[in-house]
């Protein structure tokens, strides 16, 4: 039997590399005889650089850039050919913040990680906008690489939310100019506008740490701020799918940058060569920490479960946790759905590696027995 394993990490319990090895141990014991192909999987968020690297002839780096509170940090970054690969939430992550002083919080870290890459002569990026905990809307990743604001006054202002309902002038004449020789592409499946009801601020600006008294003061200045951009260029990004991205770090790119916003899943499994070994595969097995119906929104379940139908393969689900919205999931092509808990346990509980791991083993081993009794029945 030939099985591919595309799994993403069990977030905060383990990583996919430690799933795929429990997976293939389980399913050997089992299917003796079965040749299996595994691929490290992600949506363009964190892990972004742990799938790209593996699968490719690709190599990481580190050097010290600004985290979001300001702070210098040992962050990564990838090169793949001629591709400079980031991660942004190696340097404004969730992770990293406090979740206080929202207003303070800035992304220019990774204008840093480009501009690091612009000087070893990259000129094409892609990058992974999941899992930051900014919402400045590219303020800082700007103002890193040029751009200066000025208020009525014409006192110069520094790039950070706190400062972006003073902006009425953008300054590009120190802009590096390598940037326009450069090309931008995006990795996200948010289609969220930059500001709004349903923009980076109201959406997701809350488990960052903004205030919900401060929800519409904030997103009233982002969208004074876009307005004041799109004077300055004659054209506006704001309202387009994934310019709420990241704490409208989409936006900044695709306004700034000329960025072309993809599938952060698509583009991992195509540059990854993941398509090939499901098209010759007999069954896939996907999962990630916790399944919901959300993850039909471009997650990793759903970029491997489109492309295994495009071949009528059949794709098996084993994650951390199932929600009860996620059977819907059917209708997406995930035909067989599961989770590691098999006996009453908070979620905490099931989650402590130790635990997990023990039940990711026996939850493959009695999913792939069950598929065997299937076929005897046939």
């Amino acid at each position: 039997m030939n099985i591919v394993l595309a799994f993403d990490s069990y977030k905060g319990c383990m990583s996919s590399e430690e799933i795929i090895n429990i997976s293939t141990k389980a399913i050997l014991k089992v299917i003796p005889e079965s040749e299996i192909k595994s691929f490290i999987v992600a949506d363009g968020g964190e892990g972004t650089l742990d799938a790209l690297m593996p699968g490719t002839n690709g190599c990481q780096v580190s050097s010290k850039f600004t985290n979001l509170e300001g702070l210098k940090v040992e962050s990564k970054l990838g090169f793949l050919n001629d591709i400079s690969i980031i991660e942004c939430s190696q340097t404004v992550g969730l992770p990293q913040s406090s979740r206080k002083n929202i207003e303070l919080k800035t992304t220019k870290g990774l204008g840093e990680q480009i501009r690091f890459a612009l000087e070893k002569g990259y000129r094409k990026f892609a990058i992974g906008l999941g899992g930051s905990g900014t919402n400045d809307a590219g303020l800082g990743l700007i103002e890193e690489l040029g751009y200066r604001f000025f208020d009525a006054e014409k006192k110069r202002l520094t790039g950070v939310l706190f400062n972006i309902q003073k902006i009425v002038f953008i300054d590009s004449s120190n802009v590096d100019k390598r940037i326009y020789e450069s090309e931008f592409t995006i990795l996200s499946d948010i289609k969220n506008p930059l500001f709004g009801i349903n923009g980076a601020t109201y959406v997701y600006g809350s488990q960052k740490g903004v205030l919900k008294e401060n929800l519409e003061f904030f997103d009233r200045g982002i969208a004074q701020f876009a307005k004041i951009a799109a004077h300055s260029f004659g054209f506006d990004k704001s309202l387009e799918n994934g310019a709420g991205a990241a704490g409208g770090l989409g936006y900044a790119f695709l306004q700034f940058f000329n960025a072309k916003a993809v599938s952060g899943v698509d583009y991992i499994l195509k540059t990854i060569g993941a398509e090939k070994a499901i098209e010759n595969s007999d069954i896939i097995f996907t999962g990630e920490g916790k399944t919901d119906i959300q993850t039909a929104n471009g997650k990793v379940a759903f970029g491997v479960a489109k492309l295994a139908k495009k071949y009528n393969k059949s794709v098996l689900l084993i994650s951390g946790a199932l929600s009860e919205d996620a059977y819907g999931l059917h209708a997406y092509g995930i035909d067989y759905l599961s989770s590691i808990q098999d006996y009453p346990a908070k979620l905490e509980e099931i989650l402590n590696p130790k635990i997990a791991s023990v039940l990711l083993k026996h939850r493959v081993e009695e999913t792939l027995r069950a598929l065997l009794i299937g076929r005897k029945l046939k």
